[in-house]
């Protein structure tokens, strides 16, 4: 089983509330960009979402002029999700999170368990954290590109891990099962080479320094 293959030229864009941390948005041509309620106080002055979504608890009051996607005040899903949602409906299949770390620990958490959504749906999201970038991987490999260096953290996410080997790493293993309750994967490294993460069964959660972002583009 293969990994959704990227396409660079289609992104989807989801600005949550939480602090960007100075990551620029960059909209890309054939981008869409979504803000999830109070999400678009984050957005630079003139910028405007696609879509704006939510039940506006957080804004505290419904805005106009936008395209709006109205979200009942009691919902199973975040926000986020509903955001992500969206965006597979309109055929996007590479995620950008922002906004979706810090304060509360469990909107953090929710946006991890989205990641694991996405894989899931046959996309890829990345949720951009002040210190970290974090992703969800699906069985398959996925190959890093020689000259990606940093500490990168491999867990075993959502159950079990089968058959994972990791190759061109500072700690290297072969078709070895991982735990979720047994944090094995904790502060490998990137060492410059030519590198691949190999899963046969379950979800990985990879997180990674977010001055090697490179990492993200690479894939």
């Amino acid at each position: 089983m293969n990994l959704p293959e990227r396409t660079h030229d289609r992104k989807c864009h989801i600005v949550g509330a939480g602090p960007l941390y100075g990551y620029d948005i960059e909209i890309g041509p054939d981008d869409i960009l979504i803000a999830a309620d109070a999400g678009l106080r984050n957005l630079k002055e003139g910028q405007m979402p696609d879509i704006l979504l939510g039940d506006f608890d957080s804004l505290g009051s419904r805005p106009e002029g936008y395209d709006l996607v109205i979200l009942p005040e009691v919902k199973d899903l975040s926000d986020t999700l509903a955001a992500v949602d969206e965006g597979l409906k309109r055929g996007y299949r590479e995620f950008l999170i922002y906004g979706g770390t810090g304060g509360r620990a469990d909107h953090t958490i929710a946006n991890l368990q989205t990641l694991a959504y996405l894989v899931e749906h046959g996309a890829r999201g990345w949720l951009l954290g002040q210190q970290n970038i974090s992703t969800v991987m699906g069985p398959g490999t996925l190959k890093l590109e020689k000259g990606n260096k940093g500490f990168i953290s491999i867990f075993a996410y959502g159950g079990g891990a089968e058959g994972v080997s990791l190759k061109g790493f500072k700690y290297n293993i072969f078709d070895t099962d991982l735990s979720a309750a047994y944090p094995l994967g904790l502060s490998n490294e990137l060492m410059g080479l030519d590198a691949e993460i190999v899963l046969m069964k379950g979800s990985l959660l990879i997180v990674y320094e977010r001055e090697y972002e490179r990492v993200r583009t690479a894939w």
